[in-house]
């Protein structure tokens, strides 16, 4: 499960600290020329500082290269490119917000004219086409009566459970989610339908509608939950480069013990 030598960096640790000659402990940054956060602050001031004071430094009087016509030029004409890159953001994030309203206006329209909220199942996902596919095969053995009332209960919960999710607790919604399942098997009773039928169409259904439903029950419009879980993921595969070499560990990837239980493998 181990290797006989553990690797080590190459790369000396005093190569990695920060650069300001003060005596500063922390670990640099290439982005911040090799400064830590805070020096790289107080580098940046300084050099402001310094800029601000060069004027007055000339012992002939000469100008220095920065107050020479050929750079104001380039500063002026480099401030009007700045400036008119400004507003034509100032007017992007405008119509922006102006399509992003027009949008939600005629989102609102719809569905007030039409006197319902759109169809959960509409939306295009693998997961709902999946299971919209198996749909007829669980239910081809029903009689078409019985099929049109499952069907009927199914969509009267989905609209149910999109209207009022943000608006009742957790136990409000399960006794709604249960309601549903009691009606649905006295429906099946009432057609005589044969226990193992029943059941199979019941986990079916709860499949469905839990499929159906995931976005409104478990990320709702009102939560960041799924934004962060793809920003972890991304982040995670991002460092998908670093290995065992990396973090100085002594584990032997190649082990079939150490895939299995890699967590183990270092205790």
């Amino acid at each position: 499960m181990f290797t006989k030598k553990s690797p080590a960096l190459r790369i000396d640790e005093a190569d990695l600290k920060c650069k300001s000659r003060s005596g500063c402990d922390f670990f640099g940054n290439p982005e911040w020329d090799g400064y830590c956060s805070h020096c790289y602050r107080k580098e940046r001031e300084r050099q402001q500082n310094d800029q601000k004071k060069s004027p007055n430094r000339g012992d002939s009087g000469s100008r220095t290269s920065a107050d020479s016509p050929l750079s104001l030029a380039v500063a002026k004409r480099f401030n009007k490119f700045e400036e008119k890159k400004q507003q034509q953001r100032q007017q992007q994030e405008k119509r922006n917000k102006f399509s992003k309203l027009a949008s939600s206006l005629r989102k609102s329209t719809s569905i007030r004219d039409t006197g319902r909220l759109p169809e959960p199942w509409l939306e295009q996902s693998p997961e709902v086409e999946r299971i919209k596919q198996d749909y007829a095969t669980h239910l081809a053995s029903l009689s078409p009566e019985l099929r049109q009332l499952i069907n009927k209960y199914i969509q009267g919960l989905c609209r149910s459970v999109c209207s009022d999710a943000n608006n009742i607790s957790a136990d409000e919604l399960s006794e709604k989610v249960q309601k549903f399942y009691q009606i649905l098997s006295k429906c099946m009773d009432a057609h005589n339908i044969n226990q193992e039928l029943k059941e199979s169409v019941l986990d079916y259904c709860e499949k469905f509608t839990m499929t159906v439903l995931h976005r409104n029950l478990f990320c709702p419009p009102t939560t960041t939950d799924e934004e962060k879980d793809l920003a972890i993921q991304k982040r995670i595969r991002q460092l998908n480069w670093v290995n065992a070499k990396h973090l100085d560990c002594r584990i032997n990837e190649t082990s079939e013990e150490v895939r299995d239980h890699p967590i183990l493998a270092q205790i």
